[in-house]
């Protein structure tokens, strides 16, 4: 079971994000003026919007995905992709732009 953060130091990180909302400045900005690791400021901010919501960290381990419908369409000869993903097991995947009618 994941620990909880205790009160105390769940009040001051949220009273710190508050700051920093408040602030008007950048993130990056409001943890150097106040000496405050950047990494741990974000560890924070997410650690309170899932406190928030209601969720549990072992919920982000969950892997999501999204269905998708493959259409067969012409191939447009000599054109480029304008997106190339490539994945593992030499799977690669070609997003064509749309050329006008």
């Amino acid at each position: 079971m994941a620990r909880q953060p205790s009160t105390e130091k769940e009040r001051l990180w949220r009273q710190l994000l508050a700051e920093q909302a408040d602030s008007g400045l950048t993130i990056k900005a409001f943890c150097q003026e106040r000496g405050l690791q950047q990494y741990t400021f974000q560890f924070w901010k997410r650690r309170i919007r899932l406190l928030d919501n209601g969720r549990d960290d072992k919920k982000l381990d969950a892997v999501s995905f999204v269905p998708v419908t493959v259409i067969p369409s012409k191939t447009i000869a000599n054109s480029t992709p304008t997106i190339r993903i490539a994945l593992p097991g030499s799977i690669v995947v070609e997003i064509f732009a749309e050329r006008g009618q």
